[in-house]
């Protein structure tokens, strides 16, 4: 029986050591799926869970404010979060919470926290007391921060990357997109497009991506009228072609690089008139508006062929 044991015990002391190596393993495996930025060095993932299974509470619930919120393409609950500190002591912090769950920690190292100056945090509790945001969830892991009239800030908290706007010599930039994300409809993909104007002019036409926070397409100044979010592929606009009789308007969905891929002047000649044009395509389809010559009102859905899907009277 002794020496029953005396085997036995070597043969449990390697089996906990190789669970507790698995263990580790396995941590090691979490750790490396969170965003490569300097606030993912602060994140506990670990400890995170451990809150949530002691409360049973939100976690936002203790934060001072909730600085946006939104659900994005894939069904998550994001938050982001702040916590207030004395007016430019350097004491204000900001975290996001992924379906209850931290996936950065409260720290003071955010893009949006400079030098102890809180410039977009001060304009959140501006624009939050007067019914309005300025912070908008657009795509699954970007947000939009809107500053002053000088400066508009992109965040990727994914990849921690930032891209600041400044519109130095435009009185306004527009950003299509941003309609969306204050609708709650966020996109299901990285590239957005942007419209630069000044005042009610249309300068220029871009189309940006939000995980490098580079540009990828400029459209150059009046080449489109009327843009609309880039989305599967696709982007709505019109625009007018000059030609020796005059201008031809042309309008449907181009491709990134600036090509009419689907012909709306069908729709257009066939109902007189599109009155609300399509937003985007989500799931290979898109809904518009249009009237015809007797003021009769219908919505159609077509697929990413210009098959019409449905047609309903409104």
């Amino acid at each position: 029986m002794k020496k029953f044991v005396k085997l036995v015990l070597p043969v449990v002391l390697i089996l906990a050591v190789v669970l507790s190596f698995g263990a580790c393993s396995s941590g090691k495996e979490d750790t490396a799926e969170t965003p490569e930025n300097s606030m993912a060095e602060e994140m506990k993932n670990d400890g995170a869970d451990e809150i949530e299974e002691q409360s049973g509470e939100q976690l936002s619930a203790s934060c001072d404010y909730i600085l946006a919120q939104a659900t994005d393409s894939k069904g998550n609950y994001i938050e982001l979060v702040a916590n207030d500190g004395e007016p430019y002591d350097g004491s204000q912090t900001i975290g996001l919470i992924k379906n209850n769950k931290w996936v950065i920690e409260m720290n003071d190292d955010s893009p949006i926290i400079e030098d102890g100056v809180v410039a977009f945090f001060n304009l959140y509790k501006y624009c939050h007391n007067a019914g309005k945001t300025n912070i908008i969830l657009i795509t699954d892991n970007c947000f939009v921060f809107f500053g002053d009239e000088d400066t508009d800030l992109l965040w990727n908290y994914s990849t921690g990357k930032t891209y600041y706007m400044t519109s130095e010599k435009f009185s306004n930039i527009l950003y299509v997109g941003h309609y969306l994300g204050r609708q709650g409809k966020v996109l299901n993909e990285d590239l957005i497009t942007i419209e630069v104007r000044e005042t009610s002019t249309l300068l220029n036409s871009k189309i940006f991506d939000t995980k490098t926070m580079q540009y990828v397409k400029s459209f150059g100044p009046k080449y489109f009228n009327y843009v609309k979010q880039y989305s599967e592929g696709l982007f709505y606009a019109e625009r007018s072609i000059p030609d020796e009789n005059g201008n031809i308007e042309e309008l449907g969905f181009y491709d990134i690089n600036g090509n009419l891929v689907l012909d709306f002047t069908e729709f257009y000649n066939k109902y007189f008139r599109i009155y609300e044009p399509p937003e985007r395509f989500i799931d290979g389809k898109t809904s518009f508006r249009v009237e015809n010559e007797s003021g009769k009102k219908f919505e159609i859905t077509i697929d990413k062929q210009g098959n019409v899907l449905s047609e309903t009277a409104v």
